[in-house]
């Protein structure tokens, strides 16, 4: 069982990202952002696996959500 857990980039930012849980996906909502050098354009998207690192340069006027799968934990 699995989640999602969903996060905005807004601000001009670096960031690094690194997956622990299943994977991570990085979609650009407005403009296109940069990850280790490569750029993904609006509505593309960039796929981070498990135990790997990324650097994310997200520009002034972009808009990019930070998508991670999860998994569920029973309560």
């Amino acid at each position: 069982n699995t989640k999602l857990l969903v996060s905005i980039l807004y601000q001009p930012t670096q960031v690094e990202l690194l997956d622990t849980e299943l994977e991570t996906y990085i979609v650009p909502l407005k403009g296109s952002v940069e990850v280790n050098g490569k750029v993904i354009e609006e509505f593309k998207s960039g796929r981070l696996l498990i135990g790997k690192a990324a650097n994310l340069a997200v520009p002034e006027g972009t808009l990019c959500s930070i998508v991670k799968v999860v998994r569920e934990v029973p309560q």
